[in-house]
């Protein structure tokens, strides 16, 4: 034939890209019902994770479903991240989820965004693109996403974790390991050319 497959891998290595000031959104909705202690859990690996990195880190956590409701705020290192889990736990219930809702919470912060959710949005916006579009809006250094379970809307998360001033991680909020990705750098997209080929992708 005249066509071939091929893997292409950028020769670039991970830089770095610490953890510091940042809001945290937790999803609390109904759906997450029988995971929310598992996504309290997630919360509080990605505060301790910045109180290693810098205790003076100004953090403020947030829960939502079709409201936004402060959980707590403060430098990182001073947070009581098991009384934390409390709260997001004691706050879930059978509420829709709003999360162009809860991304205007953080409009004109300007710090980091980490999103503690499935990326399932009921009520409000529900859609990638117009998501996306409200996430460019709040002017967040970056934007990542940590999933507990299945059932996540993959495209939806990913095209918030694009709309950061730079580009954010999809992370396993169930394994350890995974939240060192958020200290990466990520490359985002990568356009590829061949020469003389008449398709990419």
């Amino acid at each position: 034939g005249d066509g071939f497959v091929a893997q292409l891998v950028p020769p670039v290595t991970a830089s770095a890209d610490p953890l510091g000031a940042a809001i945290v959104l937790v999803d609390t909705s109904g759906s997450t019902a029988a995971i929310l202690r598992r996504q309290a859990e997630a919360a509080r690996a990605v505060v301790t994770a910045i109180a290693v990195r810098d205790p003076a880190a100004a953090v403020d956590v947030r829960a939502f479903d079709q409201a936004v409701e402060p959980v707590v705020a403060g430098p990182a290192g001073s947070i009581d991240v098991e009384r934390m889990v409390e709260a997001i736990v004691a706050r879930g219930g059978p509420g829709a989820s709003d999360l162009g809702l809860a991304l205007a919470s953080a409009r004109g912060d300007g710090r980091r965004l980490i999103v503690v959710s499935d990326g399932v949005a009921t009520v409000g916006e529900r859609t990638a693109h117009g998501l996306a579009e409200r996430a460019r809006a709040i002017g967040a250094a970056r934007i990542d996403a940590v999933t507990i379970g299945g059932g996540q809307d993959r495209d939806l998360l990913a095209a918030l974790t694009e709309a950061g001033g730079r580009g954010g991680a999809i992370i396993d909020g169930d394994d350890a390991a995974g939240y060192a990705a958020l200290e990466q750098a990520m490359l985002g997209a990568v356009a590829v050319t061949v020469a003389g080929a008449t398709d990419v992708w």
